[in-house]
C-alpha cells in the first residue's frame, strides 16, 4: 500500500484543525454551563471579597491616622530640678 506524503500531510492538517475546533466547542460548552450554574455564587463571593477588602483598607487607614496623631505630639522631657532641695 503506497501512501502519498502530501495526502498524509493534508490528512494530518485536517485532523489537527478538526481536533482544535472540537476542543474549542467543548471548552465553550463547559464554560457556558459552569457560568450558568455557578455564576451567581462566583459573583456573590466576589462581592463579599470586595466588602472584606474595603473593611481591611478602612482599618489600615484608621491605624495610620492614629499613628500620625501620635507623631504630631511633641516629645516630653522630664527635668528634675529639685534634687537635694527640702520641702517647706
Amino acid at each position: 500500500m503506497k501512501v502519498d506524503v502530501l495526502d498524509a500531510l493534508l490528512a494530518s492538517a485536517v485532523l489537527c484543525g478538526v481536533g482544535s475546533f472540537l476542543f474549542w466547542v467543548n471548552k465553550t460548552l463547559i464554560t457556558d454551563t459552569a457560568d450558568a450554574v455557578f455564576g451567581h455564587f462566583q459573583r456573590q463571593g466576589a462581592d463579599d471579597e470586595r466588602r472584606r477588602i474595603k473593611i481591611i483598607e478602612e482599618v489600615r487607614r484608621m491605624e495610620e491616622e492614629e499613628e500620625d496623631e501620635d507623631e504630631d505630639l511633641p516629645a516630653v522631657q522630664v527635668i528634675n530640678d529639685d534634687v537635694g532641695k527640702k520641702c517647706d
